[in-house]
This record gives C-alpha cells, sequence and structure tokens, in this order.
C-alpha cells in the first residue's frame, strides 16, 4: 500500500517537470534549484521523508556520487527538510558564500547595469541579508541607495511608498533618459560637415539688443547672434557670468533658458514625463519638465554643447551651470577673470573676461 502512494507522489512530483541538480561551482544554481522543488513540495503537501526522497532522486553525476557519502551525516527516516537543506547547502552554498554574497547585497549599487537588471540583482540578493528585507521601509530605502543618481532624482521627486511604485518610476525614469540621449545624438549628428548657423549673419537671426531691452541679460551682448532656427545656436561674446541652480535632493547644479526666449525663437523643447522642482540662489521655486537638448554653444569661435532646462525666469536668457563646466573641463582663475575651456572637438582654449 504504502509502495503503491510513493509510486503516485513520485508520478506526481514528476508531472511538474523537476530539474536535475548535476553539480554547480555558482552557488545561486544550487538556490535556485533548491526554491524550485521546494515550491513543488509546498503545492503537493509534501511530508519532510517525501520531500527528501524526491529531491535526492533528481540527484545526478556528481551530486549523487556525494550524496552517497553525505546521506550518512542524517537520519533519513527523521530528518527534517532543514537539516537537509543545512547538509546540501554546506556542499554547495557555504557560509563563506553566504556572507560574501550578504556583503555584496549591502553595498549593491546599479553602476551601468539598467534598472531591470539591477532589481533582478536586487531580488536574488536580498535573501541573503533578512535584517534589510524582513523590513519593507530598509528594503525600500536600501534600493533607492542603490540607483543612479540621475535615476534616483526623478525616483524621489514623484514620492513613492512601496516597492512596486519605486521600480515603476525608476523604469520610466531610465526610458526618459534614454529619450533624451537619442534626442541629442540626433541633433549632434546633425551638426556634423556643416558650420554654425548664424555665423554670416543670416536672415533670421536675431540681435540680443533687439530680443531683449532689460537690463541684467548677462549672458549674451551686443556681439551675440541667435538664430531663430533649430538647433539653437548660443553665440558667446565679450564677457560670460555663470550662474549655478541646485535642484533639490541631489545637489547636480544644470543650465537653464527662459520659457519667454524659447517662446520668442520659435523652439520645440522636448517633454518629459516628469515634472522637476528647482530651487534657485534666491527667489521662488522654479518647475519644468521641458529641455531643448544638445544647444550649440559658440565661445571664441569654439562649439560646445549643454542641455538647457526651460523655465519662467527673467534677468536671464541663458544660464550656463556647472554642469556646462564640467563637461568643457574648466578650470577658472580668478585672479586673471579667465577660464579654461576644452570645446567638442577636445580643443583647449583660454577664455579671457574684459
Amino acid at each position: 500500500m504504502r509502495e503503491a502512494a510513493n509510486h503516485q507522489q513520485y508520478k506526481q512530483f514528476m508531472s511538474f517537470k523537476p530539474r536535475d541538480f548535476k553539480r554547480s561551482t555558482d552557488p545561486m544554481v544550487a538556490v535556485e534549484w533548491i526554491q524550485s522543488i521546494k515550491t513543488i513540495f509546498e503545492f503537493m503537501q509534501c511530508n519532510n521523508s517525501d520531500r527528501l526522497r524526491c529531491a535526492t532522486f533528481m540527484f545526478k553525476d556528481d551530486a549523487r556520487i556525494w550524496w552517497q557519502g553525505a546521506k550518512s551525516t542524517l537520519d533519513l527516516n527523521a530528518a527534517t527538510w532543514a537539516e537537509f537543506k543545512a547538509v546540501f547547502y554546506g556542499k554547495y552554498f557555504t557560509l563563506n558564500t553566504r556572507n560574501k554574497l550578504a556583503r555584496e547585497f549591502l553595498e549593491i549599487r546599479q553602476g551601468d547595469s539598467s534598472v531591470a537588471d539591477y532589481v533582478k540583482n536586487f531580488e536574488r540578493g536580498k535573501y541573503f541579508t533578512p535584517m534589510i528585507t524582513g523590513n519593507n521601509d530598509i528594503e525600500l530605502n536600501h534600493f533607492l541607495e542603490g540607483l543612479n543618481a540621475t535615476i534616483l532624482r526623478d525616483v524621489r521627486l514623484s514620492n513613492t511608498a512601496t516597492m512596486g511604485e519605486t521600480i515603476d518610476r525608476a523604469l520610466m525614469a531610465e526610458k526618459d533618459s534614454q529619450d533624451i540621449v537619442r534626442e541629442a545624438q540626433t541633433k549632434r549628428s546633425s551638426y556634423q560637415g556643416r558650420d554654425s548657423l548664424g555665423r554670416q549673419g543670416t536672415s533670421g537671426a536675431l540681435n540680443n539688443s533687439n530680443s531683449s531691452s532689460k537690463e541684467g541679460h548677462h549672458i549674451l551682448d551686443q556681439q551675440t547672434r541667435l538664430t531663430c532656427q533649430l538647433p539653437l545656436v548660443i553665440f558667446v561674446g565679450s564677457y560670460i557670468r555663470v550662474v549655478s541652480a541646485e535642484f533639490r535632493h541631489t545637489r547636480v547644479t544644470n543650465s537653464f533658458i527662459s520659457a519667454f526666449f524659447v517662446q520668442q525663437a520659435v523652439l520645440k523643447p522636448v517633454e518629459s514625463l516628469v515634472v522637476y522642482k528647482i530651487s534657485l540662489p534666491a527667489g521662488p521655486d522654479l518647475k519644468t519638465n521641458r529641455f531643448i537638448i544638445a544647444c550649440e554653444t559658440q565661445l571664441q569661435n569654439h562649439k560646445m554643447f549643454v542641455d538647457l532646462e526651460v523655465v519662467k525666469m527673467s534677468g536671464f536668457d541663458v544660464i550656463l551651470g556647472m554642469d556646462w563646466l564640467l563637461r568643457h573641463e574648466a578650470q577658472i582663475n580668478c585672479k586673471d577673470k579667465s577660464v579654461a575651456l576644452i570645446d567638442h572637438d577636445q580643443k583647449a582654449f583660454l577664455f579671457q573676461a574684459q
């Protein structure tokens, strides 16, 4: 009777097509194998002895040879599933390996991987640190800390509350970023092999003195020419004033263009699904979800590019921030009132203020 029952249970177990286990130098293969057959056992409601019998039947090759010796350390009639796992992990998933994976998880970072791959690695690694995964708030915070800064910025601004919402927002932020990069690459490719727009003073170019009569527009002067054609080209004349603004939560400085000037120049910004809140050194907070990507700047006939965020501001047409300075490896000499820069073609030059 018992033999018939065992045969029926074995037949049911094999109907789920469990995987064989031969051997593996990758500890995660062993962990995933245990998890896969555990799922079957829970569905079948197997007791400990049935679990051991079915699991060890799946051992093949080197694993079967190992089991012939290892099973002598257990009382197979009384051993629990936890005791079997301890013996199995002692061979294929050692304590040193578990500690190593736990340390790696505590230091996990997205790095160059995609958000999807980061999520996968996070989900795999969290099982080794129950002190983190046992608390939803701590787990969510640990996940956020590992995200790249640009993705983290968008996620934090969205005020997500759950892991699911956070992952969804991170994936959306990554897609927005990729769309912006593709847009920039498309525009930059159109610059190759042609002179900068507006250099010959073509029709449609606007003199800065006509575009604005307000005082304090220090980014542009009377020598500046702005084309109304796309892509926008900014010529910087005899002096330049750089003002930085700061994203809340990120401390990342950026560059800006006034919404009024965008309208006057008939530009078509790229729009993001995320609305950013920006804190300036003085004045009220600003909000935007519009960008001018890969805007070309001309400084002493040197071509450079900048990504501009469209904001409602007065007193300036364009603000070139720390992102522009860093991109062009600026070295500022306050005493001489000069800035050493690297242009788009990797040529060094010195800008001397008057």
